[in-house]
């Protein structure tokens, strides 16, 4: 079965709270066994998906300020207070082909059950996420305002 809701947010700082949240419910959440905890964060460019990942990083307890990995493709941040022992986020923004992605690793990273993955821009490597993940869609309107929609 299919659910989702949605939220607005009115600023940065809405939106990173958001993720805080998101970050603190699942950190002692189990995923199944085969496959790791997977959000999708989805929307355009200044959506709010990266200031959302910063805030469930925090929320698992990740110490350092979460950048946006667009250059580097996908960081690992080790998370320490959760039943999950990495955090990775992946920008698949500059990816052409998810064969890009396969050759780093992410079908191994993605089937391990201790990770939790944050993925922007996941329609760009759609046929290597798992089912079950969650979709976080952004859509930036007027101002600061967003519109948020989670689905799983």
């Amino acid at each position: 079965m299919r659910t989702h809701f949605t939220i607005k947010t009115h600023s940065g700082h809405e939106t990173m709270h958001l993720g805080l949240f998101l970050g603190r419910e699942i950190r002692n959440y189990r995923a199944g066994a085969g496959f790791s905890l997977t959000i999708l964060l989805s929307g355009g460019l200044g959506a709010g998906k990266t200031v959302f990942a910063k805030g469930v990083g925090k929320g698992l307890g990740v110490k350092p300020t979460i950048h946006s990995p667009t250059f580097l493709l996908m960081k690992r941040y080790p998370l320490a207070r959760s039943c999950f022992k990495n955090l990775w986020h992946i920008d698949c923004y500059r990816i052409h082909n998810a064969r890009e992605l396969v050759a780093l690793g992410l079908k191994d990273i993605l089937r391990d059950s201790t990770n939790v993955v944050v993925i922007e821009w996941p329609e760009r490597v759609r046929k290597l996420i798992p089912r079950g993940a969650l979709t976080v869609s952004f859509a930036h309107t007027i101002g600061d305002t967003r519109i948020i929609r989670f689905q799983s």
